[in-house]
């Protein structure tokens, strides 16, 4: 390791070790777990962080913290006694408040906000008085959003069923856009996947004319109208899912009417510019994965998402909203086999994500975008032991570094951090030390301050923090260009370029991988253009990554060793 690297961490990693972090409140004190396992939720309103807990006096209600033990206090007993009734899902942040379903013992589950006031959280009203839900959306994603001004959500009233409706946070604002499919009873339009593209409110519902399909409002109830009817065939639904927006246009998937399963698409929010991009998995299969393009990334205008083609599994895919520009990245777990793609966080230029490549087991990805820059950024559970099997959203990202859950065999699952570097991705903290694992999870940053939950030998799933205002800033740059030649060899004789805006002088980091990932080579090189050997790697297709180790700028390329 060379002296500028030792330099870097000098300043990085003693920061990491002097920190410890801190029980913010014993909420169910002794081993009682205040926070759920898998089940909790939290966000950060204001300086503050919100969630779920359950002291086990009052089950489980809505909390907040402002990192102190006195400050750490439930907002309101909603649904009194032990009952596990109370908050169920956390949507957005409205006018300074937090929009929230939960059920009390006389409105069943109903839209709650939090409320600067004595009671701490109102019912905004119970959009269905008899017994039954006015709010329970289930799995249907994205239920709400704001739009000039006004929350516009899906509400279920027991006269016309679940319909379009707005509000301004109180029962008198709270108003009827329109009724799309008329009628009582079953007759809902079930509202969902609202999105807010180039001045317009875009969403999915169904008119019982033409099925679930792509409509749009301008917040009134004659601009509130049908965009698109995407699959024509008789009472058939395009299935679409929540859409994601782009730089020019907004993406999902959706079945038409031509017998092929859903694909992806794409609008410009008129009828003419709602299209599909590719039929990836030709004929009746579907290509779209269990989540949709709620998991996704952006990278520049490159949207990275995860497709099925019928032929390599779900694997990684990029588009740039062209069918010739939608292509497959990498098949990362070789065969049929799923490669189960969750993205974490876009960092410094690079997407890095949790993938299974089938030999190394759950780890951390990364990827530039291009097929040859997809690459198994770090084996933490060395072999094929996973160290990010479990780990999951909502992780973080704090002065350009990822924050998450991983496992390296020896300290169970504990914190991490990377900066998007092999090097720069280590353990943050051991928060129960040793080979038993805290489980931390639903990392949230205020300030210089990490929130997160996680157990310990002491107490049980609780709320904690970590100081992180000694974490390093350096940050990897973007960019190093060069090239290398030939791209194909039978010597294993490559000659590195770097382009005439490059500095000749800064040290460089070799590291060569294989396209599942395996690192076979990783070799400190000095400034400037010159011969690079790999004459001992096997035949086969390899990515070179070459990194500047003062400015932190990496690029990748491509080569191949013949026979």
């Amino acid at each position: 390791m060379t002296k500028l690297i030792q330099s870097l961490f000098c300043l990085f990693l003693p920061g990491l070790l002097s920190a410890q972090p801190v029980l913010v409140k014993d909420i169910q004190p002794g081993l009682g777990a205040g926070i759920s396992l898998g089940s909790a939720r939290s966000t950060v309103l204001g300086n503050s962080l919100y969630f779920t807990a359950n002291d086990d006096v009052h089950g489980v209600e809505l909390w907040k913290s402002d990192g102190t033990a006195a400050g750490t206090m439930m907002v309101r007993d909603i649904y009194p006694g032990k009952s596990f009734a109370g908050p169920q899902e956390f949507h957005l942040v409205y006018n300074n408040q937090l929009y929230f379903t939960a059920r009390d013992t006389m409105y069943d589950t109903e839209l709650w906000r939090t409320d600067d006031g004595p009671e701490g959280a109102v019912l905004i009203r119970d959009a269905c008085p008899t017994d039954c839900d006015g709010a329970n959306y289930g799995s249907r994603p994205k239920p709400m959003a704001e739009y000039n001004g006004k929350l516009y959500l899906n509400w279920r009233d027991f006269t016309i069923g679940e319909e379009f409706w707005s509000t301004n946070g109180t029962t008198g604002g709270s108003i009827l856009i329109k009724d799309i499919n008329p009628g009582g009873g079953g007759s809902d339009s079930r509202p969902y996947g609202f999105t807010v593209f180039q001045g317009k409110l875009y969403f999915v519902a169904d008119s019982a004319i033409v099925g679930s399909e792509l409509w749009e409002s301008d917040g009134t109830t004659g601009g509130t109208k049908l965009v698109k009817n995407i699959n024509t065939s008789s009472f058939g639904d395009s299935e679409m899912d929540a859409p994601v927006v782009g730089p020019d246009a907004f993406y999902f998937w959706a079945r038409a009417s031509n017998g092929d399963g859903p694909e992806l698409w794409r609008s410009d929010g008129t009828e003419a510019g709602t299209m599909r991009v590719k039929d990836i998995n030709p004929g009746s299969a579907s290509a779209k994965p269990f989540g949709g393009l709620g998991n996704s990334a952006w990278l520049g205008n490159q949207l990275l998402f995860v497709a099925n083609d019928g032929t390599v599994g779900e694997e990684l895919w990029s588009t740039d909203g062209t069918e010739a520009g939608t292509v497959l990245l990498a098949d990362i777990n070789p065969g049929a086999n799923n490669s189960s793609i969750q993205f974490f966080a876009s960092l410094n230029g690079y997407v890095l994500f949790k993938a299974n490549d089938g030999t190394n087991g759950y780890e951390l990805w990364i990827t530039d975008g291009t097929s040859a820059g997809t690459i198994l950024l770090k084996d933490i559970g060395p072999g094929a032991a996973d160290g990010l099997r479990f780990s999951t959203v909502p992780i973080t990202v704090f002065q350009n570094k990822l924050i998450f859950t991983a496992d390296d065999g020896i300290n169970g699952r504990e914190i991490w951090i990377s900066d998007g570097t092999a090097d720069g991705t280590v353990l943050l903290s051991d928060v129960d030390p040793g080979a038993a694992e805290s489980n931390p999870s639903n990392y949230h940053v205020i300030d210089n301050t990490l929130f997160f939950f996680a157990q310990n030998v002491a107490q049980g799933r609780e709320l904690w923090k970590y100081d992180l205002s000694s974490v390093s800033t350096y940050t990897p740059g973007h960019t190093l260009n060069f090239e290398l030649n030939p791209t194909v060899s039978n010597t294993g004789l490559f000659n590195l370029v770097l382009e005439r805006n490059t500095d000749t002088t800064e040290p460089l980091r070799l590291e060569v991988h294989n396209l599942t990932g395996k690192t076979y080579v990783t070799r400190t090189l000095n400034g400037g253009s010159q011969p690079v050997d790999l004459s001992g790697l096997p035949v086969g297709t390899y990515a070179v990554r070459i990194t500047g180790l003062e400015t932190g700028q990496r690029g990748v390329r491509r080569v191949f060793v013949m026979p």
